[in-house]
């Protein structure tokens, strides 16, 4: 497991975040927040090898209120929650909200994606 992105600094890191964000069989899958905005405290998005042998990005944040975990490996959303944090790294903003939502493709397929929330 390599961690790509993260908030959380070096001295914050503990065990106990670290199995909830990236192992604990209770992180609830993101897709079943959608038409939702989560408040989260900490997100990490790492790149680890499925069982075929596959590079895969999974993107964990924690919802501030209740420290529940929600996961995806939507590649759609990981990389518009990754432009959201770039843009406001830019911007000098403090993102932490984020909306969950599909949307349509041309094929009529839903996808997850993020919004940002101010």
């Amino acid at each position: 497991m390599e961690i790509i992105k993260t908030n959380i600094k070096e001295n914050e890191y503990t065990m106990e975040l670290m199995f909830k964000m990236f192992e604990d069989e209770g992180r609830i899958r993101l897709s079943n927040a959608a038409g939702t905005t989560v408040e989260f405290g900490y997100y990490a998005i790492v790149e680890d090898v499925n069982a075929k042998g596959e590079v895969v990005k999974t993107l964990s944040i924690e919802e501030v209120k209740t420290d529940t975990v929600f996961v995806t490996t939507s590649a759609s959303f990981i990389q518009s929650f990754e432009r959201i944090t770039t843009m406001a790294e830019k911007c000098g903003e403090d993102f932490r909200k984020v909306s969950v939502f599909f949307k349509k493709s041309q094929r009529g397929r839903d996808f997850l994606v993020a919004g940002y929330v101010k």
